[in-house]
């Protein structure tokens, strides 16, 4: 539909939800330019790849961003699940203490990382966790301008 219309810009989102969340941010875009993946960002990034878009935005909440980041391009429960390893590995790279990194082992959702960690731009966790987010996406779809976004459960979006 974006296409049929000479949209060459869109958002892609998990859901309802995110969905509401970003169209006040990308107030813009026409509805049509709004498309939810569900859990199936490799499937939703391989048809991106497949025709002439210009732009992508995509707005992700924590817990998809926490498999996202370890490499799982299919984010149902049923497929994957978050590795608290990994998380751990990311906070320990960037650069926090071992007291600071102990709590993460024990969370039992992702969306609870902003406990442990600010969610803000600045906080290095979260820049590390949406940078990784890109270097999983990036090459499936490497001609589109992509830009990643955090969303976390109280509707805040962090841009990098």
């Amino acid at each position: 539909m974006a296409l049929a219309n000479n949209c060459l810009e869109i958002v892609i989102n998990s859901g309802g939800r995110s969905e509401n969340i970003l169209r006040k941010r990308f107030g813009h875009l026409p509805e049509f330019a709004f498309i939810q993946y569900g859990n199936w960002i490799g499937e939703t990034l391989e048809k991106i790849r497949s025709v002439p878009l210009e732009k992508v935005t995509m707005g992700i909440m924590l817990g998809k961003a926490a498999k996202l980041a370890q490499g799982e391009l299919d984010t149902h429960s049923g497929k994957s699940t978050w590795d608290k390893q990994f998380i751990h590995g990311l906070a320990k790279e960037c650069g926090y203490s071992d007291e600071q990194c102990a709590p993460i082992l024990e969370l039992n959702m992702a969306r609870r990382l902003t406990e442990i960690f600010p969610f803000t731009e600045q906080e290095p966790f979260f820049r590390t966790l949406a940078a990784r987010c890109y270097a999983v996406c990036k090459p499936l779809v490497p001609k589109v301008d992509l830009q990643i976004l955090l969303i976390d459960a109280n509707d805040t979006i962090l841009r990098f």
